[in-house]
């Protein structure tokens, strides 16, 4: 009997270890039981996971509370710190709820989950979920030179290997990533004679996946990433265990002193060393921050909200040209809807609360916590790579490195949260205890009943409602995906109409399906789905296409206005000018189709190629004709 009760408390302990390994295999191993979607969509991914998560909760709910044991719920100050950051976060959803793209909401609830998954992981279990970095980095290679360089055929090489990422510069910062976890992976156990640190092959292992990890690193050619590898290195290189700064700067205020004028020297030499690699891809993220600084200087205190940078970056980029037509930036211009900075789209999109909220966690977490074990150094290196790899890129926006992010915090507060962390005559001063099962032996039969039964039904309700609403997207962007292959007949036509009800607040799926509807000759009906699009994710494309639908219908005056638009959001754009001349000359205002026409003929392209050729021959002509 005692072994068996043993037995099943060890099962009870590792239950949300084995879901974790589910859902990190899920997320980041190129297996896939279903096909990719399109441009930025990721609910293919999304999906998956959280039907995994929702079987698993219903399992460990329903136990918990059936088979309740007088246990307690322990929460830090970091626990706090997270759970008031995700009431934030709802309340900005429930605010936006007509226009929030379902999606996002749907990742939300999933990370939440994840949260509270990884947390309750226990900490002699965390080494074993960090040996996952070094396979998940080898599968998502040995996938990209399978399925993108068809194994190096001639003329591939690593630089195309993108995983299931699609994208060079994500892969870069996963492989960031993953290198500074195998880096400072806890092989080294010195109270087990019987770990892996014992066989010398785990070293040499360890030694050639780094090297393997360094050569993908370097074909991303990812500035970004290698900074973000680097930091993580510095950090473990220090901060570890018997390290450079616990061995000989800890105590020394002089050697601190030196310490950070060494770093600060170095930063900046490799921030100015970068900067000439790619001095113009650096100065398109330079235009971004400028333009992200007046976005909070409008909204400071709470931000536009979630996906508020994607909604609104465009239409302060146009206002930014208008106020400085002749910037330097202007030729560097382009559709953009990531800030390249996590830190500045946290404060456009959930103002300094939403800053001061994760900004007091992340200091809770490095900080409060002094205690330096293999497993706590190996957390924090990696989250350093991560969040370096964030302040030149969009991290948060990739579903993968969200769970990766998510997990780290999550591990991290579960190994730290053996340890005080604000102390207050001698207790830990931020732990709130929660004895449901205490409350639940003391009911009368009855009460228990009704208790459990009541939670069951109220938690089945929630999972069921959210289960049918993420089936319904899926399948709404799955037709979307087939009629965006039909686009030229009227089946595609009537495909993505059907999944109008259900991915309206999608900005994606507007633009795709306003362009259809042009394309068509539906320009009635494009207009508003353009206008929404244009509301949700604008566009110099959309105003174009919406410019295109006002002229077909006789609304000149909102024409002009929409091509204006687009001009003034990426002034290196031929076409806007080029619709508004041929209209103005349609339409009898020689004047104005002259200057027009003479503007385009000087202006120089960003990229000359046939296009622009072709207006500025047709201008010619124009000027010609009105002579």
């Amino acid at each position: 009997m005692k072994q068996a009760s043993k037995l099943a408390n060890s099962i009870s302990d590792l239950k949300f270890f084995f879901v974790g390994i589910i859902v990190f295999v899920c997320c980041l191993f190129p297996l896939r039981t279903y096909d990719s979607f399109v441009g930025l969509n990721q609910i293919d991914i999304i999906a998956p996971v959280f039907f995994t998560l929702a079987i698993s909760l219903s399992f460990f709910f329903a136990g918990e509370i059936i088979f309740a044991k007088n246990y307690t719920i322990r929460h830090t100050a970091a626990d706090i710190l997270v759970i008031a950051y995700m009431l934030y976060t709802g309340v900005c959803f429930a605010l936006q709820h007509r226009t929030i793209n379902p999606e996002t909401f749907f990742e939300f609830i999933t990370l939440v989950i994840l949260f509270l998954i990884f947390r309750n992981v226990k900490p002699q279990h965390v080494k074993y979920l960090l040996l996952l970095f070094p396979l998940v980095g080898i599968a998502q290679i040995i996938y990209g030179i399978a399925n993108q360089t068809q194994y190096f055929m001639p003329g591939y090489g690593l630089v195309d290997v993108t995983g299931v990422f699609n994208n060079t510069g994500i892969m870069g910062g996963f492989m960031s990533v993953v290198f500074v976890a195998t880096l400072c992976l806890p092989i080294r156990n010195t109270d087990s004679s019987k770990f892996i640190h014992r066989i010398p092959f785990m070293k040499i292992l360890r030694f050639v996946l780094l090297f393997l990890f360094f050569i993908q690193l370097l074909a991303s050619h990812s500035r970004a990433a290698w900074c973000g590898s680097l930091a993580g290195c510095v950090y473990f290189i220090f901060f570890r265990p018997e390290g450079i700064y616990q061995r000989f700067v800890r105590k020394n205020s002089i050697r601190k002193l030196l310490m950070g004028v060494a770093i600060s020297l170095s930063v900046i030499a490799l921030v100015v060393g970068l900067y000439a690699v790619r001095k113009e891809s650096a100065d398109g993220r330079l235009l971004i921050w400028r333009i992200s600084l007046d976005m909070i200087k409008d909204k400071p205190v709470f931000g536009y909200g979630i996906n508020g940078f994607q909604a609104n970056y465009m239409e302060y980029q146009a206002r930014y040209f208008s106020l400085h037509p002749t910037s330097s930036f202007s030729n560097l211009a382009d559709n953009n809807g990531f800030a390249f900075n996590e830190v500045l789209k946290l404060l456009v999109e959930q103002g300094i609360m939403g800053l001061l909220l994760l900004g007091a966690l992340g200091y809770i977490l490095f900080f409060k916590n002094r205690e330096n074990p293999p497993e706590i150094t190996a957390i924090k290196a990696t989250l350093v790579a991560l969040f370096t790899f964030g302040c030149f890129s969009y991290p948060s926006d990739v579903f993968q490195l969200n769970v990766i992010q998510v997990m780290l915090v999550a591990l991290l507060n579960s190994t730290s949260s053996q340890v005080p962390i604000l102390k207050k005559c001698g207790g830990d001063r931020w732990v709130l205890r929660l004895p449901f099962a205490l409350f639940l032996k003391k009911q009368p039969r009855i009460g228990k009943i009704v208790i459990v039964a009541g939670l069951l039904l109220f938690y089945g309700v929630i999972i069921t409602f959210l289960t049918n609403s993420v089936l319904q997207y899926d399948a709404a962007c799955n037709d979307w995906k087939k009629g965006l292959t039909l686009f030229n007949n009227q089946r595609g036509i009537k495909l993505l109409q059907s999944c109008y009800p259900t991915l309206s607040n999608n900005g994606l799926f507007m633009t795709n399906y306003g362009k259809v509807l042009t394309l068509s000759g539906a320009y009635s009906e494009a207009i508003p789905v353009l206008q929404k699009a244009n509301v949700l994710q604008p566009q110099a494309s959309n105003y174009t296409e919406l410019g295109k639908c006002y002229r077909a219908t006789g609304n000149t005056a909102g024409a002009r206005g929409a091509w204006n638009t687009a001009s003034r959001m990426i002034p290196a754009l031929f076409t806007p000018l080029y619709l508004i001349a041929k209209m103005d000359y349609e339409t009898g205002e020689l004047p104005e189709a002259r200057n027009l026409a003479r503007q385009l003929m000087e202006k120089k392209p960003k990229i000359r190629n046939q296009e622009t050729d072709s207006i500025q021959s047709e201008m010619a002509q124009l000027i010609d004709a009105i002579q």
